[in-house]
């Protein structure tokens, strides 16, 4: 009698299953480092600072370096508050990687694989290991005009990184520090 041993693969990952447990709730944090390159910086761009939901379901980003700021992210809008008092507001659509982000980011923290889907082409990979790579395009041309790509990384239920490919070859890379 010959034995044969079959190899054997690793389950295909599930994204539903990911981002339910991605899912935290309103006005946890996340701290972030950003690193930004482009041609037109000399040198790489290092933001730093926290990221939270609120429950009215915008993206808030307080910047703590270089400089002081919060950047809420709306359905619509963008409005940047400095530490001086100033606020700007502007239509989202005039920074479509920050409304693919957003709407990244919200379906992710809200465990809502659906919705991601509706926004983006994905592609889950993982390993034995539990790391895995979830890739998404954007659907809609105002938002793949722009953002050729997101690529967000972790291990079992930790949010690691992303990193976002513009389409003029910018790079934005974000690491996340406390994840859940």
């Amino acid at each position: 009698m010959v034995s044969q041993t079959v190899a054997s693969q690793p389950a295909k990952p599930d994204l539903n299953a990911l981002i339910a447990q991605l899912a935290m709730p309103a006005e946890q944090t996340l701290s972030f480092t950003e690193t930004r390159q482009s041609g037109l910086l000399t040198e790489p761009l290092k933001v730093s600072g926290m990221l939270r939901r609120d429950a009215a379901g915008r993206l808030i980003r307080e910047t703590r370096a270089p400089r002081r700021e919060t950047q809420i992210l709306a359905a619509n809008y963008i409005e940047i508050r400095r530490d001086s008092g100033h606020r700007q507001r502007f239509a989202l659509h005039r920074a479509p990687e920050l409304g693919a982000l957003r709407q990244a980011l919200i379906a992710i923290l809200e465990g809502d694989a659906q919705t991601l889907l509706e926004h983006f082409h994905a592609q889950l990979e993982s390993d034995a290991d539990l790391h895995w790579t979830l890739n998404l395009k954007p659907r809609a041309d105002n938002l793949s005009s722009r953002v050729l790509s997101l690529e967000l990384v972790g291990t079992g239920p930790l949010l690691k990184g992303l990193q976002m490919t513009l389409t003029d070859g910018e790079v934005i890379q974000t690491r996340f520090d406390d994840t859940p």
